[in-house]
């Protein structure tokens, strides 16, 4: 029986460019940030999708179990996704308003 393999990479969220999309693996974070993250819905292999940047590039938002949530540079940094090598999904990231 053939099997597919996917080569899938680890990257922090906010190196995600709009329109890609990943699998959270891991927060390299602790304390009252950590809690605050995973409060918001960033839990261990939940997908997101980045959406848009500010024009200065930081916050960025992120669509996480059906919300919409900026995170500012550093703080998505904090948060490691597995990214599969394909395109991401262009269409969730038209559907809200800018």
């Amino acid at each position: 029986m053939p099997t597919t393999s996917f080569q899938e990479k680890l990257l922090a969220l906010s190196a995600l460019k709009p329109g890609e999309r990943g699998r959270i693996a891991f927060l390299h974070c602790g304390g009252g940030l950590r809690q605050r993250l995973l409060d918001l819905g960033f839990l261990p292999e939940t997908e997101v999708t980045a959406l848009w940047r500010s024009p200065s590039g930081d916050p960025q938002a992120y669509l996480v179990r059906g919300t919409v949530i900026a995170l500012r540079r550093e703080e998505g940094a904090q948060i490691i996704v597995k990214q599969k090598g394909e395109e991401g999904d262009l269409e969730a990231a038209q559907t809200f308003p800018r």
